[in-house]
Order: structure tokens, then C-alpha cells, then sequence
């Protein structure tokens, strides 16, 4: 049985002087649950049901980052955001996302327009959660070539690592390699 799943977002930017705000809202897995039919070894027919995680996300960021300021020597820029996420499904008790609510702000800089270093925090909103208090540190840091790799080849390589929150399902070590088209 195919299903399909839609995640819907949008993002207003606002540039300013030296900097820009941002703000950005989404809703993840709009869709139905899976449910699949199957006959046992015993051929007996069952249904096996499994909700999807849905989440709301809003957020808001203002920063350099992106903006073109050109310094004497290094180009710090600097990026804060602050962002709210909380799970859709009130009602379900079975999964370990179940009344996932929290608040994430973090601090983001780069130096010599190709650094980036990143720092944040994530608050627990629940009042009561059975499966731990998901709130903690994170971090990252990654580089990324200031230049296209070669004018007829206009691609440049991001390389970036990320830890999660040091508990549960969220407690992750992120390292990505990213192509990114350069025009």
C-alpha cells in the first residue's frame, strides 16, 4: 500500500542596513498514517497501524550571515536564532515523541566567509514527560570552500559536523558533506 506524506513551510526575509530578520513556519508528514494488511503464517488477516510523527516548527533568526560585508582583513557574521517546535498528535501515549514541545535558540559565526562554528541550547517545555527531560547543549562547527573548486566546474564543498542533545534518540554526531552549485 503506497503512501504519500507533504511537509509544507515558508520563510519571509527582511533585509536591514548591515543584516536581515527572518521568520519561518512549518508543518512536516501532512498525510495519513501507514497501515498495511497482511495475512499470518497461520493465515490469519491483521492490520498492522503505525502513526507518523507530525510536527509544527516556527522560527525566527536575524544575522550577517549571507549578507555581503566586506572588512578590513576576516569578515565575522554572526547569526541568532530562536526556534519552537511542538508535535502534532496530543493524544498519542505510545511513542516517545508523544507531546514533544520545545524552545531552541543558538548563536552561529563565521569567520573568513568558509568557518562556521555554532552553539545552542534546547529547552523541555513538557511539564510532565516519562521518557527524560530532552534539554541540553548542542553544537557544531564546519568549513566550506570560499570559491567555486574551478571557474568551469561551479561547485564548492561544505563539510560540517553536529552533536545533538546528549540524550536519547536526539543524542547524534551529524557530519555532512555537502556539493553546493556556485554561480
Amino acid at each position: 500500500m503506497k503512501k504519500w506524506l507533504l511537509d509544507l513551510g515558508s520563510r519571509v526575509r527582511w533585509k536591514f542596513a548591515k543584516s536581515w530578520v527572518s521568520m519561518g513556519v512549518s508543518v512536516t508528514n501532512i498525510g495519513s498514517d501507514i497501515e498495511e494488511k497482511y495475512i499470518s503464517m497461520d493465515g490469519e488477516r491483521h492490520t498492522f497501524k503505525e502513526p507518523i510523527a507530525r510536527f509544527f516548527r516556527l522560527g525566527l533568526a536575524w544575522g550577517t550571515i549571507g549578507q555581503s560585508i566586506s572588512r578590513q582583513g576576516a569578515n565575522p557574521q554572526f547569526m541568532v536564532t530562536v526556534e519552537y517546535q511542538q508535535d502534532l498528535y496530543k493524544n498519542n501515549k505510545e511513542f516517545s515523541y508523544a507531546h514533544w514541545k520545545f524552545l531552541g535558540c543558538g548563536l552561529e559565526g563565521c569567520i573568513f566567509n568558509h568557518l562556521h562554528g555554532e552553539i545552542g541550547y534546547h529547552f523541555d517545555l513538557r511539564t510532565k514527560n516519562r521518557y527524560g527531560n530532552y534539554k541540553g547543549l548542542t553544537y557544531g562547527f564546519g568549513f566550506e570552500t570560499p570559491k567555486s573548486i574551478s571557474p568551469s566546474f561551479p561547485l564548492g564543498l561544505q563539510l560540517s559536523y553536529g552533536k545533538g542533545v546528549n540524550q536519547g534518540l536526539i543524542n547524534q554526531n551529524v557530519i555532512a558533506v555537502t556539493l553546493v552549485y556556485q554561480h
